[in-house]
């Protein structure tokens, strides 16, 4: 396992994605040009490590972890021996271009360079990568380390044995990475996401629930079921003749209520504006990095459960 890891970015995918690697025995090389961020890198990751020691998800203490991590403010120095990178920098168009393209001139030939961006195509961000046979999205959950999936979202170019290298470096670090036929704007996790965040805002602007009781109907409900199987399995199991029992069943009726979301576009100003105050009532933003903490505890016990039960 001697692979070097370079991750470009010290925010929360960066980080993240330092954690994942770094428990899984990897050297791994942080850039991060923001100082305040750059400093702040190490300190974020053993608070991480040593959460995760507290719910019994990793063994390995928080000093020996930040041992296989190393931080740079610049981009040669961090990546130039790397394996394979991962870029995790700003949302933006223009810069990844530049980034990803400035970054495949640092880093060996043999490189494998991937972006972590939740929505930007490969197409898009890689005009400027040299080899963009070797390029491609690897898209994480938030946090990584605890949501251990991936997005690999591959161009034409993209060359077969470099998805391979890919998902093996996933696996070998715990993550379950899942391939992506082609490219698609959101890919296919905040799509998923995206759908149920819509009809979510819809029943609150046609006034059927409020903000709150719909995170409960989730929360306490569906979440409950999807945390154990997925929106298939879960159809499949609901009914006695299994999912084709359950299409012919209510195929139908949930074909009508697409219908009726058809033309809705519920990002408005006006909704969300209306969704936060309501959220921010029990969850006010000076809470926010608490809440944040409370969030991961509470995935982490559901990770404990989770190891146990597939421990019987």
């Amino acid at each position: 396992m001697s692979h070097n890891i370079g991750i470009v970015g010290a925010g929360s995918i960066g980080i993240g994605w330092a954690v994942v690697f770094a428990t899984a025995g990897y050297r791994v090389h942080v850039c991060e040009v923001n100082e305040d961020a750059a400093q702040k890198a190490l300190p974020r990751i053993k608070e991480i490590v040593s959460r995760l020691n507290h719910f019994g998800l990793e063994s390995q203490s928080p000093e020996h972890i930040c041992e296989f991590i190393s931080v740079y403010s610049e981009l040669a120095p961090a990546l130039s021996n790397c394996d394979f990178v991962f870029e995790a920098g700003p949302e933006n168009l223009e810069q990844k271009i530049d980034l990803l393209g400035a970054i495949s001139e640092i880093v060996p030939d043999h490189a494998v360079i991937s972006s972590s961006s939740s929505a930007i195509t490969a197409s898009s961000s890689g005009l400027k990568v040299k080899g963009r046979e070797r390029f491609l999205i690897v898209h994480p959950a938030n946090p990584p380390f605890l949501i251990r999936v991936a997005e690999i979202v591959t161009t034409p170019e993209t060359q077969d044995t470099v998805v391979d290298r890919v998902s093996e470096l996933l696996t070998q670090a715990n993550m379950s990475p899942v391939q992506l036929h082609k490219e698609q704007l959101g890919f296919a996790f905040n799509r998923l996401q995206g759908a149920l965040l819509r009809e979510a805002y819809s029943l609150v602007a046609d006034g059927v629930l409020s903000a709150p009781d719909v995170d409960t109907l989730v929360r306490e409900g569906l979440a409950l079921r999807w945390a154990v199987t997925g929106p298939f399995v879960t159809s499949h199991l609901n009914v006695p003749g299994g999912l084709r029992a359950h299409a012919a069943r209510m195929g139908s009726s949930y074909y009508q209520m697409a219908l009726d979301r058809e033309n809705t576009q519920p990002w408005s100003p006006e909704l969300v504006d209306q969704v936060a105050s309501e959220i921010e009532m029990e969850h006010p933003l000076t809470n926010w990095e608490h809440d944040v903490q409370d969030r991961d505890d509470g995935i982490m016990l559901i990770a404990q459960a989770r190891a146990a039960h597939s421990a019987r």
